[in-house]
């Protein structure tokens, strides 16, 4: 089973897509515990993306998709137990060697992908 996230938008408070529904951050933030969780793994990399590209003088446009893989035989007993989150950083009409850096950037500097990073596989993606 995945569970997929989106986000776009302002980076402070982006829009979060999950399935067809769409709310800001903040608001998941504020409602839902779990799903405040879940957010907030991929918000941290949009963040510290966005953030990268500033420094950089860039203005690129980027999207966040994280991925939650459950464990199928751990759902049948009630628990649900991420195998492997996959988060892309999709960046629009971006050279490869750029995404490159940044991927590089991102995996050495950010909190959640330095301590979850046995179960976080990042990569990019151009659109």
């Amino acid at each position: 089973m995945e569970l997929t996230i989106t986000l776009y938008g302002n980076p402070n408070n982006p829009q979060v897509e999950i399935g067809k529904n769409v709310s800001k951050a903040n608001d998941i933030y504020v409602k839902s515990p779990l799903m405040a969780f879940l957010v907030s793994i991929p918000h941290c990399i949009y963040l510290i993306t966005n953030e990268i590209n500033e420094r950089k003088g860039k203005e690129l446009e980027f999207k966040v998709i994280a991925r939650y893989q459950l464990d199928n035989l751990a759902i049948f007993t009630g628990n649900y137990v991420f195998e492997k989150i996959i988060i892309e950083i999709c960046g629009k009409d971006c050279k490869e060697d750029y995404m490159e850096d940044l991927l590089e950037i991102v995996k050495n500097s950010c909190p959640i992908y330095l301590s979850l990073k046995d179960k976080v596989e990042l990569k990019y993606k151009i659109y």
